[in-house]
């Protein structure tokens, strides 16, 4: 199924919200996603899986406990958009670290959109590493050579962030987003919940028949 990127932004946004999420965040979400399929990467799809791992889990057990160049939760769990977050909130603080360390991130190529900020912001490129994957972004650009698969890991027992001195290319940008049917239901899913119940009187105002048979 082929979505815009609006399209793709508005429903991770509800999906988020409708996961418990606060607006804020649940717009971090969006922002996360729309920037990874714009780049033709399954941002929906790990947002699908992200929000189906912490689904009724506190989100203080996934934040970052510190501020520093590890960055660990106390459950040893973390949120990628949290995660995220918080180091474009204090790049000018870590400007200096040659490797930022993040532990036990859930769906860490959430992360990646945030890192690029960050890389903006601090005037260079970055490498983020899990496991065989590499990404590097520098701002406006994002470079990979993983497929979807590889791309979509549960949770990474390290995120490694290394600035490095070049890009070699980039992905082209696209301009819809593709998602499988399976995981298009998933984020439907979640949205469904930022609607507000049907009354007896919304469905008698409502289309249809209501308590009348016209039969």
């Amino acid at each position: 199924m082929s979505w815009s990127l609006n399209e793709t932004a508005a429903l991770a946004k509800k999906a988020a919200r409708g996961a418990g999420m606060s607006w804020g965040m649940a717009e971090e979400a969006a922002f996360a996603v729309r920037w990874l399929a714009s780049f033709g990467l399954p941002g929906p799809q790990a947002l699908a899986g992200l929000l189906e791992q912490i689904d009724g889990v506190d989100a203080q057990d996934l934040r970052v406990a510190a501020i520093s160049a590890k960055l660990i939760s106390p459950s040893g769990r973390m949120c990628p958009l949290t995660s995220g977050v918080t180091i474009c909130d204090h790049a000018h603080t870590l400007v200096d670290a040659d490797e930022i360390t993040i532990y036990g991130v859930i769906q860490p190529l959430l992360i990646v959109p945030f890192v690029a900020q960050m890389a903006r912001q601090n005037g260079h490129c970055a490498n983020v590493s899990w496991g065989e994957v590499a990404v590097t972004v520098d701002g406006n650009g994002c470079c990979v050579d993983r497929d979807d698969a590889a791309l979509l890991t549960a949770q990474a027992t390290q995120v490694r962030i290394q600035k490095v001195s070049t890009m070699d290319g980039s992905r082209p940008r696209v301009f819809r987003a593709q998602m499988e049917h399976a995981f298009t239901r998933v984020l439907l899913g979640y949205a469904h919940r930022t609607y507000a119940p049907g009354t007896e009187e919304s469905r008698l105002k409502g289309a249809g028949a209501g308590a009348s048979d016209n039969d």
